[in-house]
């Protein structure tokens, strides 16, 4: 910031130039503390950025340390089938990953309806998840399935209402809010209502159904399970009859297409070739995947399904020129019967895997629901002679990996966090944040968080019992020899002492940070906001300052050169006296 404007001066005795500039860097010297403060704030600003960004990091990094990381184990898979070609490709297993512990919330759906379908004023429905009080929502007017939907969500019982539409109708959708095998929906209800009611546990019946069981986070158990694939599931594929290359065209008719018990889609093509077909098909919401091939001599529309599982079939019914595209028979023009020309290439089928003798059906060759905390990934059916076993273990290599990784980045935050606030003796170099209480708050809270017990932890309480203490200049260090005996010991333990929902540390963790960051009421944005209040501040009375040293410097400028006239003045009366007294003399 300039501190004098650009100087006049009238040529006399004095150099007003040179005075008022000596004037003006003296005066000049009472901004140098503001000017130092500023410098100072916006430091502070830079780092608290830092600061930020690198809490920022260590939560991103926290959020892949999840149970499934600190619950690591290993499948093997195994053939001691007799015979030539034994092989273990028939299927793959993923172990405890995020997808297949994490916990479920029910899910329970109403019959299919009517949506026009009314419910009358003063009619009631209590909706109770698990020990919660129950919550009564009386309809205070004549109301359809849209108006119960939103009357429900309005009343915020714990559960949240939609409608789901289908071939049958649309259904009344409600989901727990909460996840876990305790939180189960219970409804009572009377009159136009009493079709929602549900309550398994009574035994009366009803025409709610549950779609998606409750369910805890779960973790696979080590052990051995005996496995055979008897059938992979198989999307349904059917083709049409044969079309010559180029001269076929469907001028008039309606053509729908219905997967399994979705809704009937009409597609109408913005052309009316087999191609255009094809791609409206495809920029429909069908369910299939529409594909044309070519004979050499002539083309086949194919359909296949988007799903696979045996229910989800292909329904095509087409009128007029669509007709030969029925699934089933159709009349043509002349008001002939004419039977189906689509033929079935694929079959729809549901994969079928045998655990330990109990067979489980599935409509997607990825099995989540056969042992818990593994996933199937079934890639062909196991032949009679092989017998295939799947052995779950504990990985303590993998546990130690994403431990190791939970303290480099504790690490890597103190790294970040060490050098704003430190002192350096040799150079006397202070970091920007040095003496910062809020900075100090923060740096206490994550390590009181980190070394506190956990109560959910059972025998593991403290990181110091997997191996992991806090060193001398602040950071952690793990010891593998005792993070070795912990996951021997207690390894199903060690999840719980990092991801226990109540007080686990990277739980307990990731609750600070996010108030930490919290982009309005966190103490990092309110440090921020405090410190920028104050170089705001700072600036304002760096205005002022130079506005009055523009002005002193003009005042000064204005009373030099008018001394300098005086001056002259003066020189030139002397000069005048001088010569008439000289005149005098002579006389």
């Amino acid at each position: 910031m300039s501190t004098t404007a650009p100087l006049t001066s009238t040529v006399g005795a004095i150099d007003v130039t040179a005075l008022v500039s000596s004037l003006m860097a003296n005066e000049a010297k009472s901004l140098t503390p503001l000017t130092n403060a500023a410098a100072s704030y916006n430091a502070q600003l830079s780092a608290y950025s830092s600061v930020s960004s690198a809490l920022s990091t260590f939560q991103t990094t926290l959020a892949q340390l999840n149970s499934a990381a600190f619950s690591a184990q290993s499948a093997t898979i195994a053939n001691s089938g007799t015979g030539t070609g034994i092989t273990t490709s028939a299927f793959t297993a993923t172990v405890n990953s995020t997808a297949n512990i994490s916990p479920k919330s029910q899910i329970i759906q109403s019959a299919g309806m009517d949506p026009a379908t009314t419910f009358a004023a003063g009619d009631s429905i209590a909706i109770k998840l698990g020990s919660n009080t129950p919550t009564f929502i009386t309809l205070s007017s004549t109301t359809t399935l849209s108006g119960l939907v939103s009357a429900i969500n309005s009343a915020q019982p714990n559960v949240g209402a939609s409608i789901v539409t289908d071939g049958s109708g649309s259904h009344l959708v409600l989901q727990a809010a909460t996840s876990g095998s305790a939180n189960t929906i219970q409804i009572s209800s009377n009159g136009s209502l009493s079709a929602f009611g549900y309550n398994p546990a009574a035994g009366a019946p009803s025409t709610m159904t549950q779609t998606q069981a409750p369910q805890d986070q779960v973790a696979a158990i080590s052990g051995n399970y005996n496995i055979a694939v008897t059938s992979l599931a198989a999307s349904a594929k059917i083709k049409s009859a044969a079309f010559p290359d180029g001269t076929t065209t469907f001028n008039n008719g309606i053509l729908a297409i219905k997967t399994g018990t979705g809704t009937t889609t009409l597609i109408q093509p913005t052309n009316n070739t087999l191609t255009g077909i094809r791609d409206a098909i495809n920029n429909s919401t069908a369910g299939v995947n529409a594909t044309i091939v070519d004979d050499g001599t002539s083309s086949h529309l194919v359909l296949t399904a988007n799903n696979a599982g045996a229910t989800n079939t292909i329904t095509v019914t087409g009128t007029g020129d669509f007709g030969s595209l029925s699934t089933g028979s159709w009349t043509n023009s002349s008001g002939t019967v004419v039977p189906s020309t689509m033929t079935v290439q694929q079959a729809p089928q549901d994969a079928v895997v045998i655990v330990d003798g109990v067979s489980i059906t599935s409509q997607s060759n990825t099995i989540t629901n056969a042992i818990n905390g593994v996933t199937l990934n079934l890639n062909s059916v196991t032949a009679t002679n092989d017998n295939y076993s799947l052995a779950v273990a504990n990985n303590p290599s993998g546990v130690q990996s994403t431990a190791q990784s939970f303290v480099n980045a504790y690490n890597a935050l103190i790294g970040v966090l060490g050098p704003l606030t430190s002192f350096n003796a040799t150079t006397k170099a202070a970091g920007a944040l040095q003496g910062d209480s809020t900075i100090n708050t923060i740096k206490n809270q994550i390590l009181n968080t980190i070394i506190k017990p956990v109560t959910d932890g059972g025998p593991l309480q403290t990181l110091n019992d997997v191996g992991i203490s806090v060193q001398k200049d602040g950071t952690l260090a793990l010891d593998t020899t005792k993070l070795t005996t912990a996951t021997t010991n207690s390894f199903s333990a060690i999840s719980a002492l990092f991801n226990s929902p109540s007080d686990g540390v990277v739980t307990s963790l990731n609750t600070l940070l996010t108030s930490m960051l919290a982009p309005t009421t966190g103490i990092v944005a309110g440090r921020t906001a405090g410190i920028q209040a104050s170089l705001n501040s700072n600036t304002a009375n760096q205005t002022q300052m130079q506005a009055q040293l523009t002005a002193d410097q003009a005042m000064y400028t204005a009373q030099f050169n008018a001394l300098n006239v005086s001056l002259t003045t003066m020189q030139s009366t002397q000069a005048q006296l001088t010569s008439e007294l000289a005149g005098l003399t002579t006389s």
